[in-house]
């Protein structure tokens, strides 16, 4: 699995991959003290699309039409399903990521017609 990270500078409203990140940050320690970024690991997967599936994405369950938010799970030591709606994990093996597609970031969420502003996320 590639290690990635990608960041969410919450004064600007901006997403900002790692090579970015890497231009506009000349001291790494900064970033990962500051409370400005919040910072989502890359989950070692992609979507049907072929998009990265990054910590905090929001994402679309083609069978269903359910929507999950990608979070680390510390019980089962990885990525699940967390459904906002049912307030419930789903254990990863039981939705495949080539079965989902990314609607948007939970950071962004007026970015996906303002659909998912309302939802109680995990934070």
């Amino acid at each position: 699995m590639e290690i990635k990270y990608r960041w969410f500078h919450k004064k600007s409203g901006k997403m900002v991959d790692w090579k970015m990140m890497l231009k506009e940050c000349d001291r790494l320690s900064m970033l990962l003290s500051s409370e400005d970024w919040v910072v989502m690991p890359y989950t070692g997967v992609k979507d049907i699309n072929g998009v990265e599936i990054y910590a905090d994405d929001i994402v679309r369950d083609f069978d269903e039409g359910t929507i999950y938010q990608v979070v680390y799970c510390e019980d089962c030591c990885g990525f699940c399903w967390y459904d906002p709606f049912q307030a419930d994990y789903i254990h990863p093996c039981d939705l495949y990521p080539d079965q989902v597609e990314i609607l948007g970031s939970i950071h962004i969420p007026n970015g996906v017609d303002g659909k998912f502003k309302d939802i109680k996320w995990k934070v």
